[in-house]
């Protein structure tokens, strides 16, 4: 990138709106493994303590005899395949919220009620305050003090945004206003 593209771009994050919560920049790149293969390992792990190992173990099963979507090969012809996919699946479950790094530092586990620290983390993106509410309520994960504390936090940040609400609906006569005109 030239100065001037790393300067625009720069800009651009700058004139981003802001988050509620801290988030660390998303990792783009292309994962051999989906968002179902995520699923199905929180749920097969449960509560018991994983290694890399059990993760790598656990895709090279899944994809053993399977072509790799954006290496050569198959999937456990890629000696290096297996544990950088596991690398960044767990990478990913810890981004996610999903696991934890336990105090020997070398096994994780799943965090009970992942899924209530992931729905209050829930922003509003191109929606109304009423429109967030309404989706929160629909999901009926979190209880109604949290969904109020999120959806007004929400029309605080969007306040600048959002056109203010009309006291009075605005009726204009316009025979009286021509006549204003002419006066």
């Amino acid at each position: 990138m030239s100065k001037g593209q790393k300067e625009l771009l720069l800009a651009r994050i700058h004139a981003m709106p802001k988050f509620n919560n801290k988030i660390s920049f998303p990792e783009f790149r292309n994962r051999e493994y989906s968002a179902k293969d995520m699923a199905d390992f929180v749920a097969n792990i449960g509560k018991t303590e994983f290694s890399i190992d059990n993760v790598k173990d656990f895709l090279t099963q899944r994809y053993t005899g399977k072509k790799a979507k954006y290496h050569e090969g198959n999937f456990e012809d890629n000696s290096f395949l297996a544990i950088q996919e596991a690398d960044t699946f767990i990478r990913d479950l810890k981004d996610s919220g999903r696991a934890e790094v336990q105090d020997d530092f070398v096994t994780y586990k799943i965090k009970d009620n992942f899924e209530f620290d992931i729905a209050r983390r829930a922003e509003s993106f191109g929606q109304t305050p009423e429109e967030f509410r309404a989706k929160l309520e629909a999901e009926n994960n979190l209880p109604q003090e949290i969904i109020d504390q999120l959806v007004e936090s929400e029309r605080v940040k969007q306040e600048k945004i959002l056109p203010p609400e009309e006291v009075e609906a605005k009726v204009i006569n316009y025979r009286e206003a021509v006549e204003e005109g002419r006066n």
